[in-house]
């Protein structure tokens, strides 16, 4: 239980709320995505609730630094990254030894 406690108090500063979204900078918008998830489906229909962090194209990876996100994305990174940053900070980082954990 205490690791979906934790997994959300992280995924906190991931997804963004739709007036959350919009109150971005419109060029940081580019970094989100819709979010799909239980509650975003109602009635049969999919309804854009929420928008989740995505910071990847084609290419692959377009932010390599946390310099960098703070250039690109001052105004999310200043309002809801950088508020968890001790949380966010303690989040596993996937590698091959750890299988993906």
């Amino acid at each position: 239980m205490l690791n979906r406690v934790r997994s959300r108090v992280n995924n906190r500063a991931f997804i963004l709320t739709s007036r959350q979204y919009f109150e971005l900078p419109e060029e940081e918008r580019t970094f989100f995505r819709p979010a799909a998830g239980t509650p975003m489906i109602q009635d049969c229909m999919i309804r854009t609730s929420e928008y989740v962090f995505y910071p990847y194209d084609e290419t692959g990876l377009l932010i390599r630094s946390v310099p960098e996100l703070r250039e690109r994305l001052n105004f999310y990174y200043e309002t809801y990254l950088k508020p968890n940053q001790s949380d966010l900070e303690g989040r596993a980082r996937k590698s091959p030894e750890t299988g993906g954990h």
